[in-house]
């Protein structure tokens, strides 16, 4: 339907001939959802039709069939559509499959996020009003969140609390201090990567066991 034009306009529901051959289905209880959407926040969503003359039809259906239908319950006789001039009845029957079928899918945690935004920023009521969610499944969604956020700080918690230090490494460090301490050592620091850090390590181990001393030989070796 590329580059093809598009004419909005208000026609009679009756003169849209629908799909007989539609796969996309609608039971009893979605459709009084989708009613009770219209009614609650409009329209919003006008039918895709192409001129399309068949007997007292002027129209054929592309995508919209059950909204057409709801709008003509609700008791309207008219409803905006989009007409797609320029399309074969060939891609247009086709509709009745694509325009359902390629799109994306929810996804149940993005929706809590949504929900619990939503409910923050407008209220409950509202949230429950627009989603057209029963208050069971908007409560699921709700404290499906709550739960995933106290199991995110739960592990920030547990990863950020301290590990034990192991007992000979906190000797060293006692006896460290107490060798400064007594102004018997001096600490000398450095800060290097991973790879550097590897690379010097190595090399002080082959010279002496304890790198202290394996850097002091090292330094009298230059300076010789």
């Amino acid at each position: 339907m590329t580059n093809k034009e598009l004419e909005m306009k208000k026609v009679s529901i009756d003169s849209v001939g629908m799909n007989k051959k539609n796969p996309n289905v609608m039971d009893d209880y979605t459709m009084e959802k989708l009613k009770k959407n219209i009614k609650t926040v409009g329209y919003l969503e006008p039918a895709v039709v192409i001129p399309h003359k068949d007997g007292n039809k002027d129209y054929f259906i592309i995508d919209g069939e059950h909204r057409l239908m709801a709008m003509k319950d609700l008791g309207h006789k008219e409803a905006l559509v989009v007409v797609a001039h320029g399309v074969d009845k060939a891609a247009a029957f086709s509709g009745a499959y694509t325009f359902n079928a390629i799109k994306g899918k929810i996804d149940s945690q993005r929706l809590g996020e949504m929900l619990k935004y939503g409910t923050q920023e407008f209220g409950l009521q509202m949230m429950k009003t627009y989603s057209q969610l029963e208050d069971w499944q908007l409560q699921e969604y709700l404290e499906s969140q709550k739960l995933q956020e106290e199991q995110i700080k739960e592990k920030i918690t547990e990863e950020s609390e301290p590990q034990e230090i192991p007992d000979a490494i906190r000797k060293e460090f006692k006896e460290l201090k107490t060798k400064i301490s007594s102004k018997q050592t001096r600490v000398l620091m450095f800060s290097l990567d991973e790879k550097d850090y590897e690379f010097v390590n190595g090399v002080l181990g082959g010279v002496d066991k304890n790198p202290n001393k394996a850097l002091v030989k090292m330094c009298n070796m230059v300076s010789e």
